[in-house]
C-alpha cells in the first residue's frame, strides 16, 4: 500500500484535494500527496474552500480526474482563476483535465469555456474509456463505449512581446 520509491521530481509538493476524508487518509498514508485538504468544493464560504484557493494559487500544475463535472461552474471559476493568478510565480503553469462522453455534455461545454478563458489550449486525445453498462445504454441509445478526453493547458502567455524593427 505503501509507494517505496522516492520522487521522480525533485522540490515537489503534491497535494490532494478531495471531499473524501478516507481518500485524503489513503493518499497521505500511501505516499501519493505530501498534504491533503479535505473539502467540499461547491461550498465556496468554508474555509477549506479558501485553503484549496491559496493551495491553487501556490501549484504549478493542476491534475484534475473526473472532478470537474461534479463541481459547479462558479466553483470551478474560482479554482481556476486562483490557479492562474500570477501572484508567486511568473513562470507558466499546466493543467491536465478529463471530461467522460458523453455524459453531461453541456456542462463540460460550459467548463471547458471557462478553462479556455483562463488558460491556452495545449492539446487533446479522446480515447475509449470502458464500455457502458446497461442503464447507461438505456440513457444514450447507439452507444456502446464511454470516453475519456484528455486536455493539457497552459496558463496564457503574454500578449506583450517586443519586436525588433525591420
Amino acid at each position: 500500500e505503501t509507494m517505496n520509491k522516492p520522487s521522480r521530481i525533485e522540490n515537489c509538493h503534491v497535494v490532494g484535494i478531495d471531499i473524501s476524508p478516507s481518500a485524503c487518509a489513503y493518499g497521505k498514508r500511501t505516499g501519493l500527496y505530501d498534504s491533503a485538504i479535505v473539502c467540499n468544493l461547491n461550498q465556496r464560504d468554508s474555509p477549506e474552500f479558501q485553503q484549496t484557493l491559496d493551495a491553487m494559487k501556490s501549484a504549478d500544475v493542476l491534475i484534475s480526474t473526473a472532478a470537474l463535472v461534479y463541481l459547479d461552474l462558479e466553483s470551478i471559476e474560482q479554482l481556476m482563476a486562483a490557479f492562474c493568478s500570477q501572484e508567486t510565480n511568473s513562470q507558466p503553469k499546466y493543467a491536465l483535465v478529463n471530461f467522460l462522453n458523453p455524459f453531461a455534455l453541456e456542462k463540460s461545454d460550459q467548463t471547458k469555456r471557462i478553462l479556455l478563458k483562463h488558460m491556452d489550449f495545449v492539446s487533446s486525445r479522446a480515447t475509449r474509456h470502458r464500455r457502458m453498462s446497461p442503464l447507461e445504454k438505456s440513457n444514450y441509445p447507439g452507444e456502446e463505449w464511454s470516453l475519456l478526453e484528455l486536455w493539457v493547458l497552459k496558463t496564457k502567455t503574454s500578449l506583450t512581446t517586443t519586436q525588433s524593427a525591420p
